[in-house]
């Protein structure tokens, strides 16, 4: 027996869709789940669970016009999951080859709840605990480093480079950590900042440009900090346990944070604050607060 998930997007909505698998494959013990997803992250699924890339041969039919369909489909699941904008063409398409039982549910949460708990809700079935949801590190003691991730593949989600130099600074006279910093492929704008030379200069990072996800999980599981936007690597980051501080600039921390733990995690909600003039005292009290709060998410490791 068969569920299709159907969820593409990108890695923090994939991540942010792991919860609900484990929530499905918990009420149908006897099903294999299958998530239809981007091929780019196939790689970080649990091995629980199925994967079908949603352009694969498996899975692209769902999103023909349906004129295009030159011979039936085989039936491909008993139940199908159906998270997207806009559903109808593909619960259309999964009727055709024979569905019949199908649910759906916004990938847009409801005002107030994030939205693990508002698929959730749509589709009636009880909210899971927080926890991380990916193999994360291999011993109780992290390596130190401060692993910053300064993009988030849009500028209105970006908290000021000199934000995160200022506060890989403090970060590293106090704890005496090395500071690694990646940028992915929505982030090459980021070295055209007269701050990126700056902070290079000053903290002797190492820098990782573009590097398959699977590495980033080797390197990055045991790292002591991690400092980011609100982005799909803050969620990986959760996801594997590291101790995450997370600045959301323009969009809602209820809604999209990581279902985590909130020890495991230091959220500000920086959407309306002027930076200007403020930085230095704003990456003190940062840094400050990430050394406490990781020191009391380090203790609960152990109970």
């Amino acid at each position: 027996m068969n569920i299709w998930v159907v969820r593409p997007g990108a890695l923090g909505d994939t991540l942010l869709t792991l919860p609900l698998l484990y929530s499905i494959r918990e009420n149908h013990p006897t099903h294999r789940v299958t998530l239809i997803g981007s091929k780019a992250y196939r790689e970080i699924i649990p091995h629980e669970f199925g994967f079908n890339a949603v352009d694969g041969p498996d899975s692209l039919w769902m999103f023909q016009p349906e004129q295009y369909m030159e011979k039936p489909i085989l039936k491909p699941c008993d139940i199908a999951y159906v998270i997207l904008k806009d559903p109808n063409g593909v619960i259309s398409r999964l009727r055709c080859a024979g569905v019949q039982e199908i649910f759906n549910a916004s990938p847009v949460p409801y005002p107030g709840l994030n939205i693990v708990q508002s698929l959730h809700s749509q589709l009636g079935l009880a909210v899971p605990r927080r926890r991380p949801m990916l193999k994360g590190r291999n011993s109780k003691k992290p390596r130190n480093v401060a692993w910053f991730h300064p993009g988030s593949g849009g500028r209105m989600k970006l908290a000021p480079l000199n934000l995160f130099r200022q506060i890989s600074t403090v970060l590293k006279e106090r704890t005496g950590c090395d500071i690694v910093i990646t940028l992915g492929e929505a982030d090459m704008e980021i070295k055209t900042d007269e701050e990126w030379g700056l902070w290079l200069k000053q903290s002797r990072a190492e820098v990782l440009e573009l590097r398959p996800l699977t590495e980033i999980c080797a390197k990055m599981s045991n790292a002591r900090f991690f400092i980011g936007n609100d982005s799909g690597m803050s969620h990986l980051a959760a996801h594997l346990g590291v101790f995450s501080v997370l600045f959301f600039i323009s969009t809602d921390p209820v809604q999209w944070k990581p279902w985590v733990s909130p020890i495991q995690t230091l959220v500000l909600d920086y959407r309306s604050t002027d930076f200007r003039g403020k930085i230095q005292t704003s990456a003190l009290e940062v840094a400050n607060a990430a050394i406490t709060h990781q020191k009391l998410y380090h203790i609960t490791l152990y109970i």
